[in-house]
């Protein structure tokens, strides 16, 4: 099911058991290994017993490691600084890491990240939610991917749901061979805007949210509309539409809804009016 991963990917694995955890990694590093990219995987144990228990699974880590494919380090690495979580540090260390992986004739970067270090921080919660929210901006971007480990045994149920909300997708223990990621977004330059696929509702709309507030930053200056294309999306429901109307409102120039499903076009047209005058906001079908 991994395999289905793509760049711009940013995927909340929720697993309650071991086996799940270790068969998760080995698929990751397998999937990005195979797609020509490195693989940056930050461990709540040891890099050592990372390396033996993918070998256990068919996986000669260690060999990966020493032609510098795979990289294991311990989880907070890339989080932390010495007075605790840091947003900064994350982001600078995802670019640093992508860079990397460029120089070295990589396609691009699998990062996956064991969160168990953050499990029971109070403190760290709403910034352990700003992160992932962040997270989900960064990666969608069509050179890195992301993968976060979560263990239901030691994260509440209800931390879990507000954790997952934050990721376009989510990997359920009880899900299937067949399972994909829900929503994907990636982020275009022509014409300059942002491309859904799948399905977006109230299970991934606090990362929606998350990336429209920061699409007119991340991308570059325009007089133009930014484009959203729906050419490849499902389903969206009621909440969605809300979502970029309002969007809509506040962007300098509007957007332009290129593609959109009859289904949302019907959802914008009874909420929003289809346009939203001084904003901008038109759907080309």
């Amino acid at each position: 099911m991994l395999d289905r991963l793509s760049p711009g990917d940013h995927v909340c694995r929720v697993y309650g058991e071991e086996d799940q955890r270790a068969e998760t990694v080995a698929g990751f590093v397998r999937g990005g290994v195979r797609r020509g990219h490195k693989v940056v995987y930050f461990a709540v144990r040891s890099p050592g017993a990372v390396l033996e228990e993918l070998a256990s699974r068919g996986v000669d880590g260690r060999v990966l490691c020493d032609r510098g494919q795979l990289e294991v380090a311990r989880a907070g690495d890339g989080y932390l600084t010495s007075d605790g979580f840091d947003l900064g540090t994350a982001v600078a260390g995802w670019e640093r890491e992508i860079a990397r992986a460029r120089e070295g004739g990589y396609a691009g970067l699998w990062e996956m990240g064991d969160m168990a270090w953050a499990a029971g921080e109070g403190a760290v919660a709403e910034r352990l939610l700003r992160y992932e929210r962040e997270a989900t901006r960064f990666f969608s971007r069509d050179d890195a991917l992301a993968l976060c480990l979560y263990d239901r045994r030691i994260f509440p149920e209800e931390e879990l749901d507000a954790i997952a909300a934050v990721h376009p997708s989510t990997l359920e223990p009880a899900d299937d061979a067949d399972w994909a990621p829900l929503l994907r977004m990636r982020r275009t330059s022509r014409p300059p805007g942002l491309r859904l696929i799948g399905e977006a509702d109230a299970s991934n709309s606090h990362a929606l949210a998350a990336t429209l507030a920061s699409l007119a930053g991340d991308l570059p200056l325009t007089d133009e509309p930014l484009t959203l294309d729906l050419t490849e999306l499902r389903f969206a429901d009621a909440a969605v539409a809300r979502l970029l109307i309002r969007t809509a409102r506040v962007l300098p120039n509007g957007m332009r809804i290129a593609g959109c499903p009859s289904c949302v076009a019907r959802l914008l047209t009874l909420l929003g009016g289809g346009w939203i005058p001084g904003a901008g906001l038109r759907h080309d079908g």
